[in-house]
């Protein structure tokens, strides 16, 4: 906007436009009373995004301004919708009192609200937003994920080589976080492997930014030491510099070394439906919807990062089992920790409001009752001298004087707009119960003196109200005005009534409003006091959200191992995987038929690897799936559903499964094959676990044949992982011919009145028959077409044993005639060629040639 329009607009709207200009790149919404409003392109472009009805405005200009807006009280809802879309929205609130202001009310910006930084209080669902930002030193790739409502930081560092060392780090860092934004160096030269990398992670914001980072090591010297560089402090610059204030909640939260957790690729998160099913990208029949039985949304979240984040350490994990084991062997403990684990809140989220002294009644309450509950959990585990449960919340705060100081300050249900109503209970503070019974006895005053004047004036709708313009009013219809005394004075008219006032109630009402101001008042001074305590155990506070959600983790898995008879796994450390009776944990509760467990056998030296072979739909996938579901619930500690597991820690897993999910990216199905297969090759070592699915099936028969016969070897003879191989290539079996350490299993069978039945059952052998015909009349093709496929199949067998044979087409039989053909054929047929006219056989040339063409 020039400067001469600008000097033309009026003191509100100039305001705007220069408050504005300070984030142009944000879409500003303004505090005008009750609505925060938007104008110019602002409005114009949000109403668009919002659905909102585009108004106008005179504002000092020769045309109307455009202008939308929303209501105060339910912005964030919009402002939810906005960042969802990538958008960033600054927030210009009214600093000042109306009431005391003289002239334009002071307004200032007060946050910027970025896709990471935004705060959904009224979500129910507890999902985490990460802002990540990432940074580069020499060959040290560094990260720092905050998930900012809590406050968490999680700092992830690696060394790399090269740009596919750095792709592979992102794509697994950003599937374990999930930012929903991440800002990075302003010309940084890895900005395509970040675009490439957040299609993984399903980032809704990338952002490049210049910020002086100089002093934050200064501002935050909890947060730095030597080797925490690069990434942090661009994080914390940013959020100073949108949040417009020191981030004095944020905290790093206590988690495994880097070194100790198994890194999991995005691919095999989605392949294994770990966290999401890959139908609707919902929880639904995924791990993580088995596991979590948690209690409080806090224990679900840290369930999630577990399932993500395999651990790799014996003893860390013997310590889980340990805990399930403690829980199963005293059900009165199990089950007074579940029964108080349903009265904690989510004051994980609490962190903010505690750090900027924002807390409501109601979520000082909430914080209260939590602690409460979880003090009463470490009363019954100290009753019952459970050392292994007491380990959780050993070095944590229980926040005891905290519990008591907030005990019986709040009315049971405080009211969410505290400001102008009683929240403090009777008797916490005398001065406050001086003055709210200051102001509740005027009000019994007022009650007396209404009934007093309708005896003495006898007006029987006399009524005395209240307004804040007007103070309180004597009201009397138009009808008793006759009958008001002259010690009434009169204030204002209506359509049907009078309103008078008396000295003797002006002289009260003073009183009255000062009393219940001063209540007021006194009441906010209270809850500051009690802000200011909280926010002094802040710290306290969020290391007990993580111990009560690791006690919530580790109930929710011993009710799962409890429901759905899991086991204990033993583990081992001479590279063996031994499952006998292992079920597949989601597909064994989304059938109705009972689930066919299978046995599992792999090593390091007489079966490194199974070829296995069978059909489509006998099982092959869910076999496989089901080993590597075992292994990660084993390494997050959970049982696992089997008879028995004798486990080793595996150090990565691997699954080539497929490429549906890429298609769209213009990629073709070999090729994301084989770039996932070099990826694999590269990256796997001895204590890696591989799942291939019919490798080589998206070029040529003897192509994909010759290449997943070398991928096989290679594995065998440079890699030694533990690999489960699904083929259709039955030539693939020779190899347990060749190599002592392969093993070909297949789904067993059986064949009732010539019909093929999958009995789901691994056992060892191979199978030279591939069923395709058997599954194409399972799914419903029609019988003459698996007749003919028969047919065909028949023909092929013979071909191969005499190569001059050939397929013979089947007879044809004529095609059918169109009904239009009929009719032309009827017409013909009708026709006396001995007397027919000249005339007439034209018409019907002409007639049947129309009928030609209309068809």
């Amino acid at each position: 906007m020039r400067q001469s329009d600008i000097e033309k607009l009026t003191p509100a709207m100039r305001h705007y436009v220069e408050t504005k200009q300070k984030h142009p790149e944000a879409y500003l919404f303004y505090r005008l009373g009750d609505f925060y409003e938007l104008f110019f392109d602002d409005a114009i472009e949000v109403s668009q995004i919002l659905d909102l009805t585009l108004t106008k405005k005179s504002g000092g200009l020769d045309e109307k301004i455009p202008m939308c807006g929303v209501p105060f009280r339910v912005a964030n809802q919009y402002i939810k919708r906005m960042v969802k879309k990538g958008f960033t929205v600054s927030i210009c609130d009214q600093v000042e009192d109306p009431k005391e202001a003289k002239g334009l009310v002071k307004r200032e910006i007060t946050k910027i609200v970025t896709p990471g930084t935004f705060i959904d209080e009224e979500s129910s669902d507890g999902e985490e937003r990460y802002l990540t930002s990432i940074a580069m030193s020499g060959k040290i790739i560094h990260l720092a994920h905050c998930e900012y409502a809590s406050g968490k930081l999680h700092l992830e560092s690696k060394v790399v080589w090269d740009d596919r060392e750095v792709a592979s780090f992102l794509e697994k860092q950003l599937a374990l976080y999930r930012p929903v934004e991440i800002i990075y160096p302003k010309g940084a030269d890895y900005r395509d492997l970040l675009e490439r990398a957040a299609t993984f992670g399903g980032v809704v914001k990338l952002r490049a930014l210049e910020l002086d980072t100089t002093g934050i090591p200064r501002a935050y010297p909890e947060l730095f030491t030597e080797e925490r560089g690069a990434s942090l402090p661009l994080l914390l610059a940013f959020l100073e510099e949108t949040q417009l204030h020191h981030q004095d909640h944020l905290y790093l939260q206590s988690s495994e070394a880097h070194d100790e957790v198994m890194d999991l690729s995005d691919t095999t998160i989605r392949n294994l439906e770990l966290v999401e099913n890959n139908h609707d990208s919902s929880k639904e029949n995924s791990l993580y919807a088995i596991l979590d039985c948690c209690r409080t949304r806090m224990g679900s979240r840290t369930m999630r990062t577990h399932i993500l984040r395999p651990l790799m350490r014996i003893a860390s994990l013997n310590e889980r089992y340990d805990r399930i084991d403690a829980l199963h062997a005293d059900r009165i403990l199990f089950d007074d920790i579940v029964e108080k684990l349903d009265l904690i809140y989510d004051i994980d989220r609490l962190a903010l409001s505690i750090s900027n002294e924002t807390l409501t009644p109601k979520q000082i309450i909430r914080l209260q009752k939590s602690l409460r509950a979880f003090s009463d959990i470490v009363e019954f585990i100290e009753r019952e001298g459970s050392a292994t449960l007491s380990k959780i919340y050993e070095s944590a705060d229980l926040c005891e004087d905290l519990i008591e100081t907030l005990s019986g300050v709040f009315v049971d249900d405080p009211p969410a707009s505290y400001q102008d109503q009683r929240f403090i209970r009777e008797g916490y503070d005398d001065e406050l119960d001086r003055l709210f019974e200051a102001s509740e006895g005027g009000k019994n005053w007022i009650l007396q003196l209404e009934e007093r004047e309708r005896e003495e004036t006898g007006i029987k709708n006399l009524r005395i109200k209240y307004n804040k313009i007007l103070g309180y009013f004597f009201e009397v219809s138009k009808s008793n005005v006759g009958a008001v005394p002259e010690s009434f004075i009169r204030k204002q008219t209506l359509v049907g009534s009078e309103r008078f006032f008396t000295s003797e109630l002006k002289e009260k009402e003073e009183e009255i409003l000062h009393a219940k101001e001063r209540a007021l008042e006194r009441q906010l001074e209270l809850l500051s006091i009690l802000r200011t305590q909280i926010a002094e155990r802040l710290e306290a506070v969020q290391r007990l959200s993580e111990a009560i959600a690791e006690i919530d983790v580790t109930c929710a898995l011993a009710t799962v191992a409890d429901r759905y008879r899991y086991v204990r796994p033993v583990l081992n450390d001479r590279g063996v995987i031994d499952i006998h009776g292992g079920r597949h944990p989601v597909v064994e509760r989304t059938i109705d038929e009972p689930y066919i467990p299978n046995d599992t056998f792999l090593d390091s030296n007489d079966v490194v690897m199974q070829v296995i072979t069978g059909p489509n739909m006998a099982g092959k996938s869910t076999y496989m799936r089901q080993v590597a579901l075992i292994q990660i619930m084993a390494q997050i500690g959970s049982f696992v559903p089997c008879e028995t597991a004798d486990l080793p820690i595996v150090d990565q897993i691997f699954t080539r499964i497929g490429a549906s999910d890429y298609l769209t990216r213009g990629q073709s199905t070999f090729m994301v094959e084989m770039t996932e297969v070099a990826e694999i090759l590269k990256l796997a070592t001895s204590k890696s676990l591989i799942l291939f699915d019919e490798v080589g099936r998206g070029t040529s028969t003897y192509d994909g044949l010759s290449i997943a016969w070398a991928i096989i070897e290679y594995i065998y003879d440079n890699v030694g992982a533990k690999t489960l191989f699904a083929t259709h290539y039955f030539e693939l079996t020779e190899l347990a011919d060749h190599y002592g350490g392969i093993l070909n299993v297949t789904v067993a069978t059986e064949e009732i009145d010539d019909e093929i039945r999958f009995l789901r059952k691994i056992i060892v052998g191979e199978s030279n028959y591939s069923f395709g015909i058997d599954v194409a009349k399972l799914a419903g093709v029609k019988d003459e077409v698996i007749e003919r496929a028969r047919e065909v199949l028949r023909s092929l067998e013979e071909a191969n044993d005499a190569p001059d044979r050939q397929i013979v087409p089947r007879d044809m039989s004529p095609r059918a005639a169109s009904r239009e053909e009929s009719d032309v054929i009827e017409k013909l047929k009708s026709v006396d060629i001995n007397r027919i006219t000249p005339v007439e056989a034209l018409v019907l040339l002409q007639s049947l040639k129309e009928d030609v063409e209309h068809e």
